[in-house]
């Protein structure tokens, strides 16, 4: 006699096989990865950028996902991938000015760091003087700490990168990193502004070295700006040609000890004019210093209607021991245009 029980497993058994061998069935049947490999004819979905290649019976997968399917690539408005709709890693594509390898889309400029600068510089006074627009309305009124800051900020955040840049042309890139430095000194002199310090700070130093910076480099490469501004830059210019010629006159000076007294000691240096302008007044200072580079006294030695080819006589006194001395800023006034 038959075991009932055992009858009833068999065909479970054969079921189950049955099953497995038409196709996946259900799942749930199915006790493992390793049956579902063995047992179901798979169905296959191709891979994509989402999953590798998958059954479509049981589940299974087999192999990677694929690369994207990139649609559009424009940088301005990029489909990205048509399979998930991701741009990320996508190599854009983007429409390039006619004069220059500058994205008009996104702005991605490849140029050298030359040309960039050059137009940025442009930007970069434009921006200032915008900011300084409200102001120029009451020819009275000084600005605040906080509105120069704001005004020369617009200009700094534009330019900043170029201070350590590496430029193709080596004089350019030299005036290029003085001019942005004397921007940052002005920021960091606003700490200061509105007292004698700031004179000396910005007044006889950063905005004689940024005015100078900014005539060496349209010397090489004109600067255009619009033309309401351009009287701006033309002011800023001729400073600059000024201060040029002035500084020239420094790298004259040479004081030697002609004291007859050893309680008042006595430096004197002759100086021509080799500039095209006429002073009502020259001065230079200067530091002495004491061998640790600590400041003994600052001096000033200054002459009078001082015109072109003419050579004059500074000189300073001093009671006091010293190391060296360092003329560190010239100051002038010019006589007044009629």
């Amino acid at each position: 006699m038959h075991n009932p029980i055992k009858r009833i497993l068999v065909m479970f058994i054969l079921l189950h096989i049955v099953t497995v061998l038409s196709g996946c069935g259900d799942q749930r049947f199915l006790p493992s990865v390793f049956e579902q490999n063995i047992f179901c004819q798979h169905e296959w979905t191709r891979s994509t950028c989402l999953a590798p290649k998958t059954c479509t019976r049981c589940g299974a997968t087999e192999g990677k996902i694929r690369s994207h399917e990139w649609g559009s690539t424009a940088c301005n408005a990029p489909e990205g991938c048509i399979v998930c709709g991701t741009t990320e890693g996508m190599e854009l594509t983007h429409t390039w000015r006619e004069d220059a390898r500058v994205c008009i889309y996104c702005g991605l400029d490849e140029r050298p760091a030359d040309d960039r600068f050059l137009d940025r510089l442009a930007e970069g006074l434009e921006a200032k003087w915008k900011v300084a627009a409200p102001l120029e309305l009451d020819k009275k009124a000084e600005p605040t700490a906080e509105q120069m800051e704001q005004i020369v900020r617009a200009e700094y955040d534009l330019l900043a990168e170029f201070e350590q840049e590496t430029f193709t042309d080596e004089a350019l890139g030299e005036l290029a990193h003085k001019y942005v430095r004397s921007i940052a000194d002005t920021l960091e002199a606003i700490e200061v502004y509105g007292t004698e310090e700031w004179v000396d700070r910005y007044e006889n130093g950063a905005y004689h070295r940024y005015t100078m910076a900014l005539f060496g480099i349209h010397s090489m490469h004109p600067i255009t700006v619009s033309e309401e501004n351009q009287p701006k830059l033309e002011e800023l210019l001729q400073h600059g040609e000024v201060i040029d010629m002035a500084y020239m006159l420094i790298d004259q000076v040479f004081f030697l000890d002609v004291s007859t007294s050893d309680a008042l000691k006595k430096y004197e240096t002759t100086i021509e004019n080799t500039t095209s302008l006429t002073f009502t007044w020259f001065l230079f200072k200067i530091e002495l210093t004491d061998e640790e580079g600590n400041l003994v006294e600052v001096k000033e030695s200054k002459v009078y209607n001082w015109t072109p080819g003419q050579k004059v006589r500074f000189n300073f006194t001093t009671t006091k021991e010293f190391h060296s001395m360092d003329v560190t800023v010239a100051n002038w006034e010019l006589p007044l245009e009629n």
